[in-house]
């Protein structure tokens, strides 16, 4: 623990400098800037390096700066879990990125199968597209034999009524 003043009454230089601390001006200059009012005890927190610098700075009444600092050491450890955080960041995206285009290309396939389906419709013996998606397969399978069944049904439906006119009509 370091502890100075500035001792700016009766002439005297200012210990409270960049140097003593082991701060760059700037970050003293923040400093200066944060100090409260006389009696007022801030407690500052400042980077340094791949530590920090915790000073503490009070004004005393008669206009001169007192202060305490003391350098704190980041464990090693900080850095290897930094490294893992960011790891586990890259898997989420990575993994974000996988769910999306799963999405996308389910809807492509969905979209497809819908077509497929507004086709059948006006027309049974429209084409079925194969849907990019396995799962989705089995649906594209069941149009088809749907639409064949129904092919067969109408078929029958018209060879009966012709039956029917013919049978009818004598």
């Amino acid at each position: 623990m370091r502890r100075g003043a500035d001792a700016r009454r009766r002439g005297r230089a200012s210990t409270l400098t960049g140097a003593s601390l082991g701060l760059d001006e700037d970050t003293l200059a923040r400093l200066r800037a944060w100090l409260p009012p006389a009696g007022a005890p801030p407690h500052v927190e400042l980077a340094k390096h791949a530590g920090a610098v915790v000073v503490a700075a009070r004004q005393r009444a008669d206009g001169e700066v007192v202060w305490a600092s003391v350098a704190v050491a980041v464990p090693k450890v900080v850095q290897f879990w930094k490294g893992v955080a960011a790891l586990l960041a890259l898997v989420f995206l990575a993994l974000v990125g996988a769910a999306v285009d799963a999405v996308r290309v389910v809807r492509r396939a969905a979209a497809s199968l819908e077509s497929s389906a507004a086709a059948l419709a006006v027309e049974l013996g429209a084409p079925v597209e194969e849907p990019g998606v396995r799962e989705l397969s089995g649906v594209a399978a069941g149009l088809r034999s749907m639409a064949s069944e129904l092919a067969s049904a109408a078929g029958e439906r018209e060879a009966l009524a012709r039956d029917q006119r013919l049978g009818g009509s004598r």
